[in-house]
């Protein structure tokens, strides 16, 4: 049998006498009084989250709608329901167990039943002297709940709902008569809504709400460091930022304790935070939680590496989850602050493109308070599906982090591209580099095309940019070994241009860097001035939800540069190149050329010049003696 979706007690004012007060009901078992003008009615449910929902409505007692001589509706000539199963009803209310599914009614509802003959007729129940026992029950009490509880377990086997609502909650056509009203079986399992608690009500024309509360989560980046210093940088939405490989990026979670009406002890409120990071981006495993400022101890987090309770299914999708144990505890601090901190570092496989290193997260919840969660045996605080423990979630919330580079072009005085030229890398941000010298080969599956200035791309030629390729259908490989990570911290950063004069700095944040040549191509001149470049980002969220970096690139003082698809060299991530001249150094004269002529010439020229000089201090010399 499925499962039953548990709504909150509600009373109708409008049906109860002077006399009950705050109660459930009024009832009168015979006729009295004037009958009502009309003997049907409207019940219009309005939700309180986000969900689609439509209730179904279970007929217990049928009977008619009168007015006493104060103006009292009063519902009379009670008999039973058409959902009413009254044998399994009787056994509820002797104390006894139902089988399928296993169902007890708690004592607070069979002292009420105490002795049973009190409601009997013969053999039978009789409704109207059960009707009258529901009278004077304060609202939203635990007694009301636990009624409920029971005349949902009363229902007849697979009973067909008497009414069904439209989506905008309105059940229409109900004949008087005393009502389980409830969400559909099944409507709101794994979305993020929850189901809302049991109505019991004699109906009227009437809206009531229905008491159903989802806890939301939300997702931001709260700081980039490099060791105890700011590095990259974290756009005023939060939702995006920018980091050098090698960066820590320290996450917050924002939530608060949900609602949990209709949660009792030994119940259980799963509430689970999951999250998934991509490959870029390495867990730190420093979780921290505080509620309402306090810390707060007592959850476990699963990663696939753990162990015990705290190891995370092999074939998760998520990097870790953090469970609350025992978190209907936190039932009396209902919308108190829940935060939750922790961090990852952006490692060598991040994604240096402009898609980014996203980190997502949702929250899985229980909803529906009417059904008895108790966990798995070993895990008592996660839900078991064996026992049929639906959760709601919430939508996912996604931050990203980028990462970009420098790419160095070389060439001559021609613009022909060089090969052999040596540069460092220096600045203050940095920390592992990864550094790009490539090969490409014709590749048919590959996925790279040659352009005419001799540099790689990803970007398929189009009809308006085709005249700056090669080769249109002509495709290239990478070498799988073209990159390596170099610690800045245990080296310098020193890397040689390729065999396209090309080389790549990757894995960048916002920063001012220097290139400095330490080693020229042969036979060209080396360049005295290092050339300074100065990353930024202004990283944000667009209008269309999608995070960017919005890199700018300056280089010696010109006018910065912003990066954008249209420039952006793609093949090595998301950055702009910069172009470096050499030019040649003095050529010498080689063997038997004019230029021998000339030096014998000149020699012999020395030479002679020499001797005249040594005759004359010779006979200068005899002449002073």
């Amino acid at each position: 049998m499925k499962k039953s979706r548990l709504l909150s007690l509600l009373a109708s004012a409008a049906l109860a006498v002077a006399s009950l007060g705050t109660g459930l009901t009024a009832f009168a078992a015979t006729a009295g009084g004037v009958q009502a003008e009309t003997d049907t009615h409207t019940v219009t449910i309005n939700k309180t989250d986000n969900g689609t929902h439509v209730y179904e409505a279970y007929q217990l007692f049928k009977g008619t709608l009168t007015e006493d001589a104060s103006g009292n509706k009063i519902m009379t000539y009670i008999s039973w329901g058409q959902n009413v199963d009254t044998g399994k009803l009787m056994k509820l209310l002797r104390g006894e167990s139902l089988t399928d599914p296993e169902f007890k009614a708690p004592k607070i509802v069979t002292d009420i039943f105490d002795p049973i003959a009190d409601v009997q007729s013969g053999e039978n129940l009789d409704p109207g002297k059960v009707a009258d026992k529901l009278g004077g029950i304060e609202n939203d009490s635990v007694l009301a709940q636990a009624l409920a509880d029971v005349f949902n377990a009363a229902l007849k086997g697979e009973a067909e709902a008497f009414k069904t609502s439209d989506t905008s909650g309105n059940i229409k056509d109900l004949t008087t008569g005393y009502y389980l009203f409830k969400d559909q079986e099944t409507s709101q399992d794994n979305l993020n809504a929850a189901y809302t608690d049991f109505i019991l009500r004699v109906v009227d024309d009437v809206e009531v709400d229905s008491k159903s509360d989802v806890p939301t989560i939300d997702k931001k980046i709260k700081s980039v460091k490099n060791g105890e210093a700011d590095s990259g940088k974290v756009g005023t939405d939060e939702k995006a930022g920018t980091a050098a490989i090698g960066d820590k990026i320290t996450y917050q979670l924002d939530s608060k304790v949900p609602k949990m009406t209709g949660y009792e002890k030994p119940n259980k409120y799963f509430f689970i935070v999951s999250d998934t990071m991509c490959e870029g981006l390495t867990f730190n495993k420093d979780v921290a939680i505080t509620i309402n400022g306090a810390a707060y101890t007592k959850f476990y987090v699963k990663t696939k590496d753990g162990e015990g309770k705290n190891k995370l299914d092999a074939t998760s999708q998520k990097t870790f989850e953090i469970v609350f144990e025992d978190f209907i505890d936190q039932k009396p601090n209902e919308g108190q602050d829940i935060v939750i901190t922790y961090s990852a570092t952006l490692n060598d496989k991040c994604d240096r493109t402009a898609t980014g290193n996203p980190n997502t997260v949702d929250l899985t919840f229980s909803n529906n308070p009417n059904h008895n969660y108790s966990g798995t045996p070993d895990t008592p605080d996660e839900p078991d599906k064996d026992k049929g423990d639906v959760m709601g979630k919430t939508p996912e919330k996604t931050t990203k982090v980028f990462t970009t580079g420098i790419r160095v072009k070389k060439v001559d005085e021609n613009n022909n591209q060089l090969t052999g030229a040596k540069f460092q890398l220096t600045g203050e941000k940095l920390n592992k580099v990864i550094v790009i010298t490539d090969e490409f080969t014709e590749d048919a599956s590959g996925t790279y095309y040659l352009l005419k200035d001799g540099t790689y791309t990803v970007v398929p030629p189009r009809n308006e940019t085709k005249e700056q390729y090669a080769s249109t259908t002509t495709k290239y490989a990478r070498g799988s070994s073209a990159s390596t990570t170099v610690d800045s911290s245990k080296a310098n950063i020193i890397a040689t241009v390729d065999k396209n004069g090309i080389l790549v700095f990757s894995g960048l944040a916002d920063g001012v860097y220097t290139l400095t040549e330490v080693e020229a191509p042969n036979g060209y001149n080396l360049l005295k001035d290092a050339r300074t470049i100065t990353i930024s980002s202004d990283p944000k969220t667009d209008a269309e939800g999608n995070q960017q970096p919005n890199w700018t690139v300056q280089e010696d003082g010109k006018e910065p540069v912003p990066i954008t698809n249209d420039n952006a060299i793609l093949a090595d991530g998301y950055v702009v190149e910069t172009e470096i001249q050499n030019k040649k150094g003095i050529i010498l004269p080689t063997t038997g050329g004019i230029g021998t002529v000339l030096f014998y010439v000149i020699g012999s020229a020395l030479i002679a010049g020499a001797g005249v000089l040594f005759v004359t201090k010779k006979r200068k010399t005899v002449k002073e003696k």
